[in-house]
């Protein structure tokens, strides 16, 4: 059988990315695009190393295995659903290894796994066309799950910018929430971390991650970021957060006056949101 590497790999990367996208989407995990292209390109040129004369042995299963860890952290990172994460990103690669392996007994083997590869013996235009459809399936789909969920609760979309970087993500707006920054008296948007991660410095998201007191926190990044404290009383009684005023943010499409605080616990895109909002911010 003759094996076309660029078919292989631009088949496996876009497969990828369609999986771990649709995982993401599924999973309520914030948007960014960088990291799941990122586990895409990894995931396909593994697929073309193992399918390479001589390699075949690194498609043993528990290589396989540590690939798609591997690919699922570069994604999600690692925090209290990553497990959750990433077995849904499994559950949709086995989904997806069983309807292929039903197409390549329908197509006469045009469509087959490959040691593991995806591999279709059709044109790169006929394919892109059909994976394109398939993954605007899975998004109508993913979306329709979320509407629902967004419908049964007050869920809203929220876009912050800080010194030309953006991050989106979706937040709760909870009428319990009265936090406050004491200092302009704006509603506080709290916000986790790895929801915030495309605005912040690398060294303090590791930091903050590695329970970094937040006043030393503040004092480190402040005059970078003009971090301030927020006062928060929660169920583990009262806390600091680092907080900041973004230079643009958006609730809804909407133009939003509010500061962000970073939370290091409680939220991480269980319940299709990021963040808990200030019902005044909306």
């Amino acid at each position: 059988m003759v094996i076309y590497l660029d078919v292989l790999l631009a088949i496996n990367g876009i497969v990828d990315y369609i999986l771990l996208r649709a995982a993401a989407k599924l999973t309520g995990h914030p948007r960014n695009r960088l990291r799941i292209l990122l586990g895409a390109v990894v995931g396909a040129i593994y697929a073309a190393v193992v399918c390479l004369p001589g390699l075949a042995w690194l498609g043993h299963w528990g290589l396989k295995l540590a690939v798609g860890i591997g690919m699922a952290l570069i994604v999600f990172g690692w925090n209290r659903g990553s497990v959750r994460k990433t077995l849904t990103f499994f559950l949709l690669a086995a989904l997806l290894g069983g309807v292929v392996f039903a197409l390549s007994q329908i197509s006469g083997g045009a469509l087959q796994l490959y040691h593991g590869a995806v591999y279709a013996d059709v044109s790169l235009p006929l394919l892109t066309a059909a994976v394109g459809a398939v993954y605007l399936l899975l998004t109508w789909m993913s979306s329709a799950v979320l509407r629902r969920e967004q419908s049964e609760r007050h869920i809203v979309s929220v876009r912050v910018g800080l010194c030309g970087r953006e991050s989106a993500f979706s937040a709760l707006v909870d009428t319990g929430c009265l936090v406050t920054d004491p200092l302009t008296s704006r509603p506080v948007v709290v916000a986790a971390a790895d929801a915030l991660a495309p605005l912040l410095p690398q060294r303090l998201l590791a930091d903050w991650h590695s329970g970094g007191d937040p006043v030393d926190l503040i004092a480190a990044y402040g005059g970078e970021l003009h971090l301030r404290p927020i006062f928060c009383r929660g169920i583990g009684g009262e806390q600091i957060l680092p907080a900041f005023q973004p230079t643009e943010l958006t609730v809804d499409g909407r133009a939003c006056d509010a500061v962000i605080a970073l939370s290091l616990h409680g939220f991480d895109g269980e319940n299709a949101f990021s963040a808990v909002i200030h019902a005044d911010a909306v």
